[in-house]
């Protein structure tokens, strides 16, 4: 592991920090200014950095920018603005509470167990963007291409085995 362990467990403000493979660390917090490369295993941890990326195995709560999962992440709960599954990624009882709808999956990631992804409704982003209330609230706004899917207030988006599947 490098980057500074003391601080780390503290809770106070670290470097870039990288936890290396074959690290075992659980019921950690880490508040990183810069980004969090998880190499090895980190369990029932609070993880908070303009940037993660799993790459290993994590589990806990981890709230970032933008967060990158390369490995497997388990029993987690994510607060991000960007979120970004990829091929090969295996992600398992997980919540993901985003402020926007940018989000990527990799066709051959792996989602199993309850997936749960809380996503802004357009009421939520037009209130933080004043200048696109307009069109949103009157509704003229054209779809565009990669325009974000609709739903209601209450709703929340779950993939269900049909969906991961494709059926």
């Amino acid at each position: 592991m490098s980057g500074t362990a003391a601080n780390s467990e503290s809770g106070q403000n670290c470097a870039t920090t990288v936890f290396a493979a074959g690290s075992q660390i659980t019921k950690m917090r880490c508040i990183s200014e810069g980004i969090v490369d998880i190499l090895g295993e980190i369990r029932d941890s609070a993880l908070t950095a303009k940037r993660i990326n799993v790459k290993g195995f994590a589990s806990g709560q981890f709230q970032a920018e933008t967060i990158v999962i390369n490995g497997r992440l388990e029993n987690a709960t994510i607060q991000a603005a960007r979120v970004f599954i990829v091929d090969g990624a295996h992600v398992e009882n997980c919540e993901f509470n985003l402020s926007s709808y940018q989000v990527g999956i990799g066709q051959n990631a792996h989602l199993t167990g309850r997936i749960v992804f809380n996503m802004p409704t357009a009421a939520d982003l037009a209130a933080r963007q004043p200048q696109q209330v307009s069109a949103v609230a009157q509704g003229s706004a054209s779809p565009q291409r990669g325009a974000p899917p609709q739903k209601e207030d209450d709703d929340e988006l779950v993939l269900t085995p049909e969906m991961r599947s494709g059926e």
